[in-house]
């Protein structure tokens, strides 16, 4: 899949005809189709999200998104097992974004912007099963996490034809976080934690095809 992306990438730049980048226009609208975390795409994980990009003026754009990720995890049994340990997340965000872009050079167009994101996420880690199991040994844990983001963006764009742009993009958030942990152990009562946070990432990094309409 990751492969099959890429060679259609390349492709597209390759064929694409060579026209200089026009710029943006009051009410012009993209449609956004994003693929996110490039480091973990695979067999068994999706990220990605739909977008609208509706300019206010040449420079100036508002952007309403959705996002939503599946990924699972299986770790190689170790000694004692029978099955590997097993972890699986799912999460859904909706953001809305200001872009600011600059003036096209040539094909290319950069931007930077500013935002709002809400974010949830649930996470299950299951333990695998063991031959002989003790009283406290961990069996599952499950993680609900509610956040709330500030976002800053810088992106670059690439004419591939008339209507299409190829772009990438980089992302820096600082969240304020619910998080509610249940863990589950071997003839031990559940327990449950709670804790709130702030942090601040710069880890999040995405590509996306935009077709104007």
């Amino acid at each position: 899949m990751p492969k099959l992306a890429i060679m259609s990438l390349c492709f597209c730049i390759l064929a694409a005809p060579a026209w200089a980048g026009d710029e943006y226009s009051m009410h012009d609208k993209e449609l956004l189709f994003r693929v996110n975390g490039l480091d973990s795409i695979g067999l068994s994980s999706f990220d990605g999200g739909l977008g609208l990009r509706y300019f206010l003026g040449s420079h100036i754009a508002l952007r309403p998104g959705f996002n939503f990720s599946d990924r699972t995890t299986i770790n190689e049994p170790r000694d004692g097992q029978v099955e590997g340990d097993q972890s699986d997340q799912t999460s859904y965000r909706v953001e809305m974004v200001v872009e600011y872009h600059l003036e096209p050079r040539g094909r290319m167009n950069s931007y930077w912007g500013l935002g709002f994101e809400y974010s949830n996420s649930d996470d299950t880690f299951r333990n695998a099963r063991f031959d002989t199991l003790t009283p406290g040994q961990s069996l599952e844990s499950t993680r609900n996490e509610t956040a709330y983001s500030v976002l800053g963006l810088l992106g670059v764009q690439w004419v591939a034809t008339e209507s299409i742009r190829l772009g990438a993009e980089y992302q820096l958030n600082y969240s304020i976080r619910d998080r509610e942990t249940v863990r589950t152990a071997y003839q031990t009562e559940d327990l449950k934690q709670n804790d709130d946070a702030t942090y601040f990432s710069a880890n999040s990094s995405s590509i996306y095809a935009a077709i104007r309409f």
